[in-house]
């Protein structure tokens, strides 16, 4: 399946790039998606620090396995995290976790992880709401 984009608006009025492509395993709204191959087809799955190192965006909504799902790739975007974002919580940076399809406040530090920053919390709750600014920091040896 070829990687299709859209540009949408999101509710706080903001544009945003959106992409399809197909999901290897179940999605859930907010969860971070990486690239992988399966069938020689390129597929996403659930991102996490410790294997992963190309986060494709941000899933919009719930795919089943198999199934298109669409993924922001810009723009501000509900996103699943590890725990609550609070309101001082606002502006910090938000990285990927080691918990399938999760960001995280603080930045994984352990050896044999990847440090990639998913954007800024502009809202609290979880998922909380975050401006995203994808990009691979470090691998941590």
């Amino acid at each position: 399946m070829a990687l299709k984009h859209r540009t949408t608006r999101t509710s706080v009025r903001t544009k945003a790039i959106v992409s399809r492509i197909k999901a290897a395993v179940a999605v859930k709204s907010g969860q971070i998606l990486c690239a992988t191959i399966a069938d020689s087809n390129g597929v996403c799955k659930l991102a996490k620090s410790s294997n992963d190192n190309q986060v494709i965006g941000i899933a919009e909504k719930n795919a089943n396995q198999g199934k298109p799902v669409s993924a922001f790739q810009s723009g501000i975007c509900n996103v699943q995290l590890t725990s609550t974002a609070s309101e001082s919580d606002i502006g910090k940076s938000v990285y990927l976790s080691n918990t399938d399809g999760s960001g995280t406040l603080i930045a994984p530090g352990e050896g044999g992880h990847n440090v990639i920053h998913i954007g800024y919390v502009v809202a609290e709750g979880n998922p909380a709401s975050v401006l995203l600014d994808l990009f691979h920091i470090v691998y941590v040896n």
